[in-house]
């Protein structure tokens, strides 16, 4: 994969991810939102023990099950798409990209 592709398959999720998590956010219930609780937790887990594979599994999880609260599949299914493309690049490009790799989501009252 050439830099160009990467960096043109990154942008196409950046753009898709923020708009999964603001749709789902209308459909997230207690239970969903526990569940981010946890692996929320597990995340701060992973990073304070230096645990590379408990963070990507648990930030994939988190992500995900944010995604999959709103009701149409087919950006999720986007999503998921992008992340093959990129998960076999992520090591040979991802330090020279500047791009933002956290969200923060609070439930609307």
């Amino acid at each position: 994969m050439t830099r160009e592709r990467f960096a043109d398959l990154l942008h196409c999720r950046l753009l898709l991810e923020p708009e999964a998590a603001v749709l789902a956010l209308a459909h997230i219930d207690e239970a969903i939102l526990a569940q981010l609780r946890d692996f929320d937790k597990a995340l701060d887990r992973a990073i304070a023990e230096g645990d590379t594979e408990g963070y990507i599994r648990n930030n994939h999880a988190f992500h995900f099950t944010l995604y999959r609260a709103q009701p149409g599949q087919t950006l999720v299914r986007l999503i998921e798409t992008m992340g093959c493309f990129l998960g076999h690049s992520c090591g040979s490009f991802a330090s020279e990209l500047a791009a933002p790799t956290s969200m923060i989501v609070t439930r609307p009252r």
